[in-house]
């Protein structure tokens, strides 16, 4: 039976990706931390985006959030998860697990995609691998 990815879970300080059928590791919640820069992310909005009523944003048109608390059973399936699991939890160059790092780079893809479906089009076409060994660490 193949792994059927559903969400990430934070346990403690470390990441999984939980499916029906068990889960992957992730990576550390402090691995995460590193590569988005802090324990909070700050998305920009430009000014017409910014006054959209459902959008709760500062005066300066920013949102920010904190990461644990968005990536705590966020839904992550395919395409999204397949990408992350063919990564080994080897590390990279720079010390980080390669699949840690291929979670944050999709993560924040999705994060400063806006809701802008077209902005992660190349999720959604498998002959698209432009960029992704230098997003990944390789």
């Amino acid at each position: 039976m193949s792994f059927e990815p559903k969400h990430v879970r934070v346990d403690d300080r470390e990441l999984y990706l939980v499916g029906e059928d068990g889960y992957r590791e992730l990576g550390s919640l402090e691995d995460v931390y590193h590569l988005v820069d802090g324990e909070e992310y700050t998305i920009e909005y430009d000014e017409d985006a910014a006054t959209a009523g459902w959008l709760q944003v500062a005066d300066d048109g920013t949102h920010t959030f904190d990461v644990r608390d968005a990536i705590d059973e966020m839904p992550f399936g395919r395409p999204y998860a397949d990408r992350v699991i063919e990564e080994p939890m080897e590390e990279n160059n720079e010390g980080f697990p390669r699949r840690t790092v291929a979670f944050t780079d999709i993560l924040t893809q999705i994060w400063e995609s806006k809701g802008n479906a077209k902005k992660l089009s190349e999720f959604h076409d498998s002959s698209s691998e432009t960029g992704r060994e230098d997003s990944i660490g390789r």
